[in-house]
């Protein structure tokens, strides 16, 4: 973990964001005398608000359990639905890939809504599935922690950024301070365009959007026109694939 020059933020590896992680697990785990399993399935369920889940364990803890095994919203262990390891690796494949950060895993049951923890993935002996779920929980932490943790937006960078939160302030303009990655990568805290500092999130978005307006115009151009080369005007090809002279407004014959 290292932190910018003027310690607003950090960059996390996702080593880190998983120690994170498993701090909260491991305190819901010891104080309440649970299974890390059935932790990590209570702080999912209440979208990672450690302090809501101790409150309601600390209240009245069987009840919670009670209340959790009656709704199915805990691991697999407390439904009675139990499939092969192949079916339970093919469900997973298809649904792992495809779920998003803050949505449950559930039994592979149409008719069942307990949640999926890890002790049942404990279980299952293919790698790749144990790792995907992992991602899977990782996810889920950062979806429900997004004020103060987001991903790197490069594609296939590991690194989270962590703002500060004795610096998070109400007011947005706060917060459109500019993010440099490890990878190289930088990018605006609030907006996640481009770092744009002084211009505001609001013009940047219009100012990138014409960007991409006139990079597409552009490439249009030369997918559909040819340019002369006498006066540099841009003559639209023809639609069929027969060599065709096409003439320019200059008067000049060029074939298509």
């Amino acid at each position: 973990m290292e932190t910018d020059g003027q310690g607003v933020y950090s960059v996390l590896t996702r080593n880190d964001v998983g120690k994170k992680m498993k701090s909260e697990i491991n305190q819901i785990s010891e104080v309440f005398s649970l299974s890390k399993s059935d932790a990590t399935v209570i702080l999912i369920s209440f979208r990672w608000n450690s302090f809501k889940a101790s409150d309601r364990l600390g209240d009245d803890k069987e009840k919670l359990m009670g209340d959790l095994d009656q709704e199915n919203l805990v691991s697999t262990p407390y439904c009675p639905h139990k499939f092969s390891e192949t079916c339970w690796i093919s469900y997973l494949n298809n649904l792992l890939e495809n779920n998003k950060e803050e949505e449950r895993v559930l039994c592979p049951n149409p008719n069942c809504v307990a949640s999926v923890g890890p002790d049942t993935i404990e279980k299952l002996t293919k790698p790749a599935v144990k790792e995907m779920y992992e991602r899977y929980v990782l996810g889920s932490f950062v979806e429900a922690n997004k004020e103060s943790i987001k991903w790197c937006l490069a594609p296939g960078c590991e690194y989270a950024i962590e703002r500060h939160e004795d610096l998070m302030e109400d007011d947005e303009s706060s917060l459109d301070f500019g993010v440099v990655c490890f990878c190289g990568h930088t990018f605006c805290w609030s907006c996640k365009l481009e770092s744009h500092r002084p211009v505001t999130c609001k013009d940047a978005s219009v100012w990138f959007s014409s960007i991409l307006d006139t990079l597409k115009n552009n490439a249009w151009l030369v997918e559909n026109t040819k340019c002369c080369p006498r006066c540099n005007t841009h003559v639209q090809r023809t639609d069929d694939l027969v060599l065709r002279m096409i003439t320019c407004i200059c008067g000049f014959a060029l074939i298509s």
